[in-house]
């Protein structure tokens, strides 16, 4: 199941995000240019066009122009150093993603930290952070560091679910970290708007069940590996296990 679990994590949809790089740009510029020379402008272009026209309206035709090239060449400069940032922060993207499929999680934080300074709005980049949370949660001996990682996995995830809510991916790992915790009914709520959108999710359906039975609705949890045999073929090797699952559970029954 862990493998299956693994497999399902690392299915991410990682599209640029070019709208998030044009708001960049537009506040960069804004702010550079805010109180420029003569007081508040609305771009920086009417900043530099308006200190031409004053001087030119004062007769100084010769300063305006070079106002023109120079306040040009500026904003040319502050162009320039966004678009080299916004270069860089994609380079850190793609970092952050080849690091978490392969399973390197620590280095695939740090990529998708740096890169979300500049994209704020990207959901992939939190479901990064979150997932490769929860990876080292399992690797840690220490109870309060495991803890830690849950809960900044947690808060990770429910960013990515803020900004993209059918963002299946980041809601069944939601649910993983949920059951851990022991928070079943959240756990299950989780499960359950993945499962609406894909009613044949596999992993979706191993996590639902293991909810069910642990909250003693085993009627559901059957019904949930039930589905699972119907999915997988027949020579996958978790037929087996779900087939012991269905057999305890109709022993339970029976002794109820």
């Amino acid at each position: 199941m862990m493998k299956e679990e693994t497999k399902f994590i690392k299915i991410i949809g990682m599209k640029v995000n070019y709208v998030n790089v044009a708001i960049f740009v537009l506040i960069i510029g804004f702010v550079f240019f805010v109180g420029y020379q003569l007081g508040l402008q609305n771009t920086p272009q009417n900043a530099i066009k308006a200190k031409a026209k004053y001087l030119s309206e004062k007769g100084k035709k010769e300063e305006a122009i070079k106002e023109l090239e120079l306040g040009s060449r500026e904003l040319q400069i502050v162009i320039d150093q966004v678009e080299l940032d916004v270069f860089r922060a994609e380079i850190y993207k793609n970092l952050a993603r080849q690091y978490f499929m392969r399973d390197m999680w620590a280095k695939a934080i740090e990529n998708a930290q740096k890169a979300i300074d500049f994209f704020p709005t990207d959901s992939s980049l939190y479901f990064i952070i979150g997932t490769s949370l929860f990876q080292l949660s399992k690797v840690v001996e220490d109870e309060t560091t495991k803890n830690a990682y849950l809960d900044r996995a947690e808060k990770n995830l429910e960013k990515a679910i803020t900004l993209n809510p059918d963002y299946i991916e980041a809601r069944y790992t939601f649910a993983l970290i949920k059951i851990e915790k022991r928070d079943y009914l959240e756990a299950l709520n989780q499960l359950n708007y993945v499962l609406n959108l894909e009613p044949r999710n596999v992993p979706a359906l191993f996590a639902r069940a293991r909810v069910y039975y642990e909250t003693g609705q085993l009627l559901k949890a059957r019904d949930d590996y039930s589905k699972l045999l119907e999915i997988l073929t027949p020579n996958n090797p978790k037929r087996k296990k779900i087939m012991e699952n269905i057999r305890i559970i109709d022993e339970e029954l029976l002794n109820r």
